[in-house]
């Protein structure tokens, strides 16, 4: 048996304490709340933490290896694992003793559940739970599902229930939603493999336009070709992989336009062009007015 506690982290400070309901009475705007179970025996399998962050602009994990097994669920923002963009609707899976770094997007944090397990049955859990093939960045769909039991765990008092076995429970609870989902995924007879690829693709554009990102970077993450990425994507939906890109930039540019809180320069870099006349070309193309013009015209109303 072990002994759980809770801590909440902040920009400021770093808290402890035993209930829930005392300790998280109120969320911060920023905070990373866990709820930990301190256990001496690692003989068999167990939930070592259930955590949920909503971390702050300026948050950096550096180069961190731990000896457990991670699993997280992004539900809001976007940040990096390493050098690869993630956002909301994305999970990270990380193998034990596994480097890896976590930064934050500046302008919009991550916020994400997430659990990790320790001990030696391990290899047994990540057969059962259908993790064995799971890439390091995974897609997900079923956040209404888990939220409320990240929830339940983290800021709700158990008085009475072992803790131990309420915890597993509730992780099995919410490992049973991924399994189900991928083989639900694997059974279904119209996703062929040109549609997966090109939905993967999607996923993967619309988490990384506003990086300055290429066809052969989207190929790359997918083991294919450029050229074959291309021919699949066109047949399945009609239009290259970089026309997608655009028109996502492109959209955005105008959002950030209309907001009226960065310069024109500022918006080209941060929806993905490190060359401002690339730009000014590609948005007067799209609109037929270059992104000065129209933001001038915005002062004007």
């Amino acid at each position: 048996m072990g002994r759980i506690y809770y801590q909440r982290e902040t920009p400021d400070q770093k808290l402890n304490g035993n209930c829930p309901e005392t300790f998280f009475a109120e969320k911060p705007r920023y905070f990373s709340d866990i709820i930990f179970h301190s256990r001496s025996d690692t003989s068999d399998f167990y939930v070592v933490t259930a955590g949920h962050d909503k971390s702050w602009p300026d948050k950096i994990i550096q180069d961190r290896v731990t000896d457990r097994l991670m699993i997280l669920f992004v539900v809001d923002g976007q940040g990096y694992i390493d050098d690869r963009i993630v956002g909301a609707g994305q999970g990270i899976f990380l193998y034990p003793n596994e480097k890896h770094s976590i930064t934050q997007e500046k302008s919009n944090p991550m916020e994400l559940y997430f659990l990790t397990f320790r001990g030696s049955k391990m290899a047994e859990f990540i057969i059962n739970a259908g993790l064995q093939n799971i890439p390091r960045v995974f897609e997900y769909n079923w956040q209404d599902k888990i939220i409320p039991i990240f929830e339940d765990m983290i800021y709700r008092s158990h008085e009475g229930a072992d803790m131990e076995m309420y915890l597993y429970g509730a992780s099995q609870m919410i490992m049973s939603y991924h399994k189900h989902h991928y083989n639900k995924e694997k059974r279904d007879p119209s996703l062929n493999s040109k549609a997966r690829y090109v939905k993967e693709a999607v996923n993967y554009i619309r988490h990384n336009f506003t990086r300055d990102i290429s066809v052969a970077e989207i190929a790359n993450q997918l083991h294919l070709t450029p050229n074959y990425l291309g021919n699949i994507f066109r047949e399945e939906l009609g239009y290259s992989p970089m026309s997608l890109i655009i028109s996502l930039r492109m959209a955005h540019a105008l959002n950030l336009l209309v907001e009226n809180q960065f310069t024109v320069k500022q918006i080209a870099w941060m929806v993905g062009y490190k060359d401002y006349s690339q730009f000014s070309k590609m948005f007067k193309k799209h609109y037929g007015i270059s992104p000065t013009a129209y933001a001038e015209r915005l002062l004007q109303k």
